[in-house]
C-alpha cells in the first residue's frame, strides 16, 4: 500500500474514531477500534518515511527491511527470529541505529 492510500485511510479512521468518541462520551469506558488502527497506520507512514522497506507481518507487526520486525503501537523492535524485544523512540532514531556504519 502506497504512503498516499494510507494517508486517505488514516484520515477515514479519524473521522470514525471522532464518531466513536462523540456517541460514547457519556461513558465511562469504550473500545474505540478505529483509532487505535489509525495510530497502527501512521506508524507504518512514519517508517516509510524514515527509509525502510516496510511490509506486514501479521496484524500490528511489521517486517523492516527483511531483517528486523516492529510493532506498531508499543514502540519494540527485534531481529526476525529473536524473542528479545527491544524499545525504540521513533522511527527515525531507530533507521539512525539500525543503518548505523560501524
Amino acid at each position: 500500500m502506497s504512503v498516499t492510500e494510507l494517508e486517505n485511510k488514516i484520515a477515514a479512521l479519524s473521522k470514525e474514531a471522532e464518531q466513536i468518541a462523540r456517541d460514547n462520551d457519556h461513558k465511562l469506558a469504550y473500545s474505540n477500534p478505529a483509532s487505535r488502527e489509525a495510530q497502527r497506520l501512521r506508524a507504518h507512514v512514519e517508517f516509510a518515511n524514515a527509509g525502510f522497506d516496510v511490509s506486514d507481518a501479521r496484524p500490528g507487526i511489521v517486517v523492516l527491511d527483511g531483517k528486523f520486525e516492529a510493532s506498531l503501537r508499543s514502540k519494540k523492535w527485534r531481529r526476525v527470529g529473536r524473542q528479545q524485544w527491544y524499545r525504540y523512540r521513533s522511527a527515525k532514531d531507530l533507521y539512525e541505529k539500525l543503518h548505523a556504519q560501524p
